[in-house]
């Protein structure tokens, strides 16, 4: 509520601070028993006082005695149904402990403590919150007197949230003044300035609230993937030494996903596009519906039944998905992961650009080509949308066993990371019968930029890594072809486990920015 104090610096009565309105009535010995009950508000025991939790961790000590005699809400913490018999406490977050310091004091006859236009404001806000009410009258009061027309809106709003009447009324009177259309105006626009500010507030407060579930949750996501990977490894048991370095898990449920970046001219998120139907050229047109026709070759006549094909066994259902990433979710280790014909994104945003997914894999899965499928029917694209973890690859693969086979690795985004595949921690990757392109066939426009001097800009999009090998990490490279990377095709950390590259071609690599 300190945010909302009106600055009311250049009012006539700024300068003129009320002094305890209860004071002129103390005679000299109930003004010694008022310091009395002040100090031992501060100096009470703890197991006999009510313990104010202010916000930026404040504490406010107030005794038993003294909470039972001010406020009706802190007699119901020390005297109702749910009172303590050792430790009372009461949270009053929104105000600072300065201001329920001044307001206790205040309600104690403490003629030091003056309400003036700079502190009223919050005052009034916890005197409302605590059932203060002479609190409450000695600040509308003194509201109404540096009452003016540019913060008659905000005083108004405030009479009405903090159920001062008196306030209410005097600054309605001046909002809604209609010989005065220019103060209305003002007031209107005033308002809504208030009530934006507040929805602000609101919002970046429950924004930041969720920013704090989300990396909770993340935090917890990846300790269950550990241990469910972890169990997996123990259950599968098969000593992956003993089949010369094969892929050691037996295959498990079958997920198909459909490509979801099928528009022909470029790459990105497009899964309600109409599929194309490929062959041996990746961007040729959609086959044209053939005309109807009967038996015999032309139009079936009127009446003439139609002729039945023979029906073929119907294919078991398969689950089908709409992206490799909705396929990764729901996997569980050990399942095989078929892709269909066509291409396929791979993001960390949905299609409506929201952070849905991370680029850390940490599931052991197969992700391999649809059954009769070559790798040049079934492509694989990387588009950046920001938010990865891990900045190294685009795809890191964390303590899991994955293999990829039969598709075709392209660079498809306009901004690529140092790595396309990196394995990391005691994960280990299969690579089998795939094509890694790891620069882009296409220019990208660019333009000079005057005042950098020497500034390195890429012509073509591409990849620094084809597959990047951290420490401990074990990856198995089987008739590939890696192409054209700006640095290393396979990079190697000097404490990797164990690399193994056979019969694949690493060509034009090294050659770039």
């Amino acid at each position: 509520h300190g945010s909302m104090a009106p600055n009311l610096g250049d009012s006539p009565s700024a300068e003129s601070a009320k002094p305890a309105a209860h004071s002129r009535l103390v005679s000299p010995a109930g003004a010694s028993l008022l310091a009395d009950l002040r100090l031992q508000r501060r100096t009470a025991p703890l197991e006999k006082c009510v313990l104010l939790l202010c916000k930026d961790n404040g504490v406010v000590r107030l005794s038993r005695m003294l909470a039972d005699i001010l406020s009706p809400v802190l007699r119901a913490v020390v005297s109702g149904p749910l009172a303590q018999e050792s430790k009372s406490e009461y949270s009053l977050m929104d105000h600072s402990d300065a201001t329920v310091e001044f307001a206790l004091d205040y309600c104690c006859g403490d003629d030091a403590r003056k309400i003036d236009s700079q502190n009223a404001l919050a005052l009034l806000a916890i005197a409302d919150e605590l059932c203060l009410e002479q609190l409450r009258a000695a600040c509308s009061e003194s509201l109404i007197e540096c009452l003016m027309t540019t913060n008659a809106a905000q005083l108004q709003e405030a009479g009405e949230r903090y159920n001062a009447p008196e306030l209410f009324a005097a600054a309605r009177s001046i909002t809604t003044a209609e010989s005065n259309a220019l103060g209305d105006l003002i007031a209107r626009k005033r308002v809504l300035q208030i009530l934006l500010e507040r929805h602000d507030r609101l919002r970046t407060d429950h924004m930041k609230t969720g920013d704090e579930l989300r990396t909770k949750l993340r935090s917890v996501d990846d300790q269950h993937a550990h241990e469910v990977e972890q169990v997996f490894r123990k259950k599968s048991g098969t000593a992956w030494t003993s089949l010369e370095d094969g892929y050691p898990h037996p295959a498990g449920k079958v997920l198909c996903v459909e490509p979801n970046a099928n528009n022909p001219y470029c790459w990105f998120w497009d899964a309600e596009y109409e599929p194309w139907r490929f062959s041996d050229d990746e961007d040729k047109q959609p086959a044209a519906k053939r005309p109807r026709i009967g038996a015999a070759g032309g139009k079936r006549r009127r009446g003439a039944a139609k002729p039945q094909p023979p029906k073929a066994p119907q294919p078991p259902l398969r689950m089908m998905y709409k992206s490799i990433m909705e396929a990764c979710a729901a996997a569980a280790p050990g399942d095989v992961i078929k892709l269909l014909a066509g291409r396929h994104l791979v993001t960390t945003h949905d299609d409506r650009y929201k952070q849905s997914w991370d680029n850390i894999y940490r599931k052991s899965v197969q992700m391999l080509a649809d059954d009769g499928l070559s790798r040049d029917r079934v492509f694989v694209g990387i588009l950046h949308g920001g938010g990865a973890r891990n900045v190294v690859s685009a795809i890191a693969v964390v303590n899991a066993d994955i293999r990829i086979a039969g598709v075709t690795l392209v660079c498809a985004s306009e901004y690529s990371r140092a790595g396309y595949l990196g394995v990391y921690g005691t994960g280990r990757l299969w690579l089998e019968d795939c094509v890694m392109r790891l620069a882009s066939p296409h220019d990208r426009y660019t333009e000079k930029i005057p005042d950098e001097d020497e500034m390195g800009i890429l012509d073509k999009p591409e990849f620094a890594h084809g597959v990047c090998v951290g420490a401990c990490s074990s990856c198995f490279i089987r008739g590939c072809v890696i192409h054209g990377a700006g640095g290393a095709g396979v990079q190697i950390a000097p404490r990797a486990a164990r690399v193994v590259v056979e019969s694949s071609t690493i060509t034009e690599c090294g050659c770039g920015s």
